[in-house]
């Protein structure tokens, strides 16, 4: 035997020399396996039947081609073994493939003068059918996927073999799979040399038992186990009969039961059926994920399928319960354990195809038909993760969703419910307070759709529990000021403040604080009470004047009055001021005490913002002024005091500074980040942050080496003024150019693709003006090893229709990029001269150049009809960009060129 596996050692190395196998690529003297697309297999060569035990019995050899499929690797194997794999057909279902044998195969015409391995020999004939099944099984297995292999001959008859010819294996049915010599042979030596028998033999309960544990593995895992009941006979054959059982706990009667099982002589394995008749176990069907409902009926039972094999359960009950599940499946059935009120269940469905489901007593569970939007929350964790992202602004004042509870009031909402046709996860939006899990404040509920809409519960002022859901109106304007309990001070209100903190007022006076935030036409609130505990609520946004709460509260707001402040000194106008301008003052501005002011009749403070950039280095902004009252002023182009308050800007987008971007531009971006062209003949770009407080926006950049700080003064939310005569100006189209991110992502996606698993990348430049349409231009860069130091490459530019151009630096013209752009790989040889030089690209974006001396490895990347490749040399990154004149050639210059074809 030791001598057969060195002399296949042997083999393989020549084999891979000459067929490419990992990890050497081919050499330039020998034919390449492909020019196109090529991937990576791996071969088998199983001697198991020979000795079953030992660790050296299978010999695997990985080889890259192009067109992997069953025909290919039989081919590869025909020529590494010099026996005939030949395939009359295959096809593929699922995990499973069917193998046709050809009867020119040597496995039907047996050994003739075949060219073996050298001192390579079979004892037998049997020991040749058994290496070629098995080597052929494994290799399909390991390459192609597939779990399950079944053999057939001549378009479709089953294997056989004349008496004695294969050790208790004379007919291979069509339907039975081909599970591996070690198998067949393990269960013949159980026969105990009964020459007729031609099936595997559990003699007895123990031999049964085993046998299940190994082909029911999985159930094993979830909890289950078998326990002998007796012998029966089913079909005319003898079986052993086993009780299955979810075992939970550590006492003998801590157990649910499933149903029995029986088990053949021939390892055949029977179930009850539906009318608890005895049905055989059929192979693997598709694996049921994705959501059941009892009957179709979405007001019934729902079960829910998860692909890491957990689940969720939900009873059609009264009281709905909705439980976590684990599962597993074996052939066409799928058992499943869940704990209910404390006790452990565990029960088994059969899958009837992909979209039903059956029990055992003739429920049915029906997956409705349904198209699944990319990126959906498929399940509570995702719905979750996706409520957090949608509302933030909830999130940021410390509300929590929480899947599965009864916190709410006046709601009989049920954690898995039918909106719009779709199946929608409800959660309760709660605030948590206490030192326990799971002791909430109950403010709302929303309803996540798995194409991502919301829904909460429309208000009903009639039947407060009414099981009503509609998506939220958006608004433009926030509860800020004071509202009044019926419109009545007495009764005490709600003070909204524009930093987000709330107080309350009752009828006696007392106050208490909070937070507040606001999404669609509904302000959440959080209030905390006394003793640390928390009150939340959700009020709902009648009008600028008017709130209602969920029991039919209504606050009223009486003129827009702000909320009185009487700042009482310095000091204290100081600290409001610091939370009031707290964007300008987490941009490192400072306010100092100036000197106090009459303005309109009425006193006020006045401070100086300065911007402070350290080492005692600051520049004077501007001045502020604030009354008593909380009404803060600035100064503006002429001098003269202004109201701040008077407009809230939220200047997102795109400006240009007097509608032209040739003086230059700012985008400013929702997260507090800003983009600036700065108008100069070689318009550069740098990135700032800002922030607004009423009508008032700084930005702040460094540029030149130095931070600079830029006041503008926000019109309208389309116009930024300067000065007087000189403003930023944003087009009522939108933005003037497309978003960096889309721009960045279309080059990423659409224009090279390749380029993520590289060190290739893209690099925001400019903004130019390009067939009379805006662009954004970017620089493909490639870095070092050390990631410290950037290489240009190429110049790309995309408009805002994300039309793509390249720059022609000699002659500085922009020219259109037609995509997608060409596929190349494998080998390509300079001036079609495999004596001098030659380039293979892998599809994994990395690239070789071989000479008589060297081998160099790099990376590569195609973009339209263009080929960028980075080599590294002694050290040094070695560039050079070739011109893909169609997938055969690939061209340097005028007279140079790399050919996949040797002319």
């Amino acid at each position: 035997m030791k001598k057969r596996i060195l002399a296949m050692l042997l083999a393989a190395a020549v084999f891979a020399a000459a067929f490419g196998a990992d990890p050497k690529p081919i050499t330039a003297s020998e034919p390449p396996v492909s020019a196109v697309a090529l991937s990576k297999a791996t071969l088998y060569a199983d001697f198991s039947f020979a000795a079953p035990e030992g660790p050296d019995n299978v010999i695997t050899l990985r080889v890259t081609a192009n067109d992997i499929d069953a025909d290919k690797l039989a081919e590869l194997l025909s020529q590494w073994t010099g026996l005939d794999f030949i395939l009359e057909s295959w096809e593929v279902t699922g995990k499973e493939i069917a193998v046709d044998w050809s009867v020119d195969s040597t496995l039907v015409a047996g050994i003739d003068d075949l060219e073996l391995w050298d001192d390579v020999e079979f004892e037998s004939a049997e020991n040749l059918y058994w290496f070629m099944m098995d080597s052929l099984s494994r290799t399909l297995k390991a390459s192609l996927g597939v779990e399950t292999v079944y053999y057939s001959v001549d378009g479709g008859e089953p294997l056989t073999w004349d008496e004695g010819v294969m050790t208790g294996l004379t007919v291979l049915p069509v339907d039975q799979s081909y599970e591996g010599s070690a198998f067949f042979l393990a269960h013949a030596d159980v026969k105990g040399g009964d020459d007729e028998a031609t099936d595997i033999e559990l003699l007895d309960d123990e031999d049964a038992n085993a046998y299940l544990l190994d082909e029911m593995s999985a159930l094993v895992e979830l909890g289950i186990d078998f326990e002998y009941y007796g012998d029966e006979e089913i079909g005319g054959e003898d079986c052993r009969v086993f009780e299955l059982y979810f075992w939970y706990g550590e006492d003998e009667y801590d157990y649910s039961y499933i149903h029995d099982i029986a088990v053949t002589a021939s390892g055949e394995i029977f179930a009850p059926g539906v009318e608890e008749e005895w049905v055989l176990i059929a192979e693997a069907g598709e694996a049921p994920e994705g959501a059941y409902y009892l009957d179709g009926e979405p007001d019934g039972g729902v079960i829910t399928f998860n692909v890491d094999g957990s689940g969720e359960l939900i009873l059609p009950d009264d009281d709905i319960n909705s439980l976590e599940i684990e599962w597993v499946s074996y052939g066409d059935r799928l058992y499943f354990a869940a704990e209910l009120d404390g006790e452990y269940e565990a029960d088994t469905l059969i899958i009837v195809d992909g979209d039903l489901l059956t029990s055992e007593y003739g429920e049915v569970f029906i997956r409705e038909e349904r198209e699944e939007k990319e990126g959906e929350p498929e399940n509570e964790d995702a719905a979750y993760d996706y409520l957090c992202e949608e509302l933030s602004a909830l999130t940021a004042i410390d509300f929590d969703f929480v899947f599965d509870i009864e916190t709410g009031y006046d709601t009989n909402f049920d954690t898995i419910t039918r909106i719009d046709d779709q199946d929608c996860r409800v959660f309760d939006i709660v605030a948590a307070y206490g030192i326990d899990d799971g002791v909430y404040a109950y403010a709302d509920s929303v309803a996540v759709s798995p194409d991502g809409s919301l829904y909460f519960p429309v208000i009903d002022f009639e039947d407060l529990s009414a099981e009503e859901w509609e998506q939220e109106e958006q608004i433009d304007f926030m509860p800020e000021g004071v509202y009044y309990y019926e419109g009545d001070p007495e009764m005490g209100g709600l003070a909204f403040q524009k930093d987000g903190t709330l107080t309350v007022t009752d009828m006696d006076g007392e106050e208490v604080g909070g937070k507040w935030a606001v999404y669609g036409n509904r302000a959440y609130m959080i209030v905390d009470y006394m003793d640390d505990t928390f009150g939340a609520a959700a009020l709902y946004i009648g009008g600028e004047d008017a709130l209602y709460g969920a029991l039919g509260e209504s606050f009223f707001r009486e003129g827009g009055e702000t909320t009185p402040v009487e700042l009482s000194d310095e000091q204290t106008a100081l600290d409001y001021l610091n939370t009031e301008l707290a964007g300008f003052i987490d941009m490192g501005m400072e306010l100092e005490y100036y000197d106090t002011d009459e303005i309109d009749g009425e006193e006020h403070f006045v401070f100086e913002l300065y911007m402070n950039y350290g080492d005692d280095d600051t520049d004077y902004l501007c001045d502020f002024a604030v009354g008593n009252d909380g009404t803060v002023l600035a100064e503006d182009f002429n001098y003269d005091w202004f109201e701040l308050g008077s407009f809230e800007a939220v200047p997102e987008g795109t400006y240009a500074l007097n509608k032209d971007m040739a003086n230059g531009y700012i985008t400013f971006n929702a997260d507090g980040t800003l983009k600036l062209g700065a108008p100069y003949d070689e318009m550069i770009t740098v990135e700032g942050v800002w922030s607004a407080y009423g009508s008032l926006i700084y930005i702040l950049v460094d540029l030149e080496d130095e931070t600079n700080v830029l006041p503008l003064v926000a019109k309208d939310n389309n116009s930024l003024l300067m000065n007087a005569e000189e403003g930023f100006y944003k087009e009522e189209s939108g933005s003037l150019i497309p978003e960096a991110d889309s721009a960045y992502d279309f080059l990423i996606n659409a224009a090279a693709p390749a380029i993520a698993q590289s060190r290739f990348d893209f690099v925001f430049e400019e903004n130019i003006k390009l067939e009379d349409e805006e662009a954004r231009v970017f620089a493909l860069v490639w870095e070092d090893t050390e990631g410290v130091s950037r290489t240009i490459l190429d110049y790309f530019a995309v408009t805002k229709s994300l039309d793509l151009y390249i720059l022609n630096i000699l002659e500085s013209e922009w020219a259109g990029i037609e995509l997608p752009g060409y596929e190349i790989g494998g080998y390509y040889y300079y001036n079609s001269d495999p004596e001098d030089n030659e380039l293979y690209f892998y599809m994994d974006g990395t690239v070789d150049l071989e000479d008589e001396d060297s081998l160099y490895e790099g990376e590569y990347t195609v973009i339209g009809d263009r080929c960028y490749i980075m080599l590294e040399e002694e050290g040094e990154a070695v560039f050079s960009c070739l011109y893909i004149q169609n997938e055969e050639t690939l061209i340097i210059d005028e007279e140079d060129h790399y050919s996949t074809e040797v002319e």
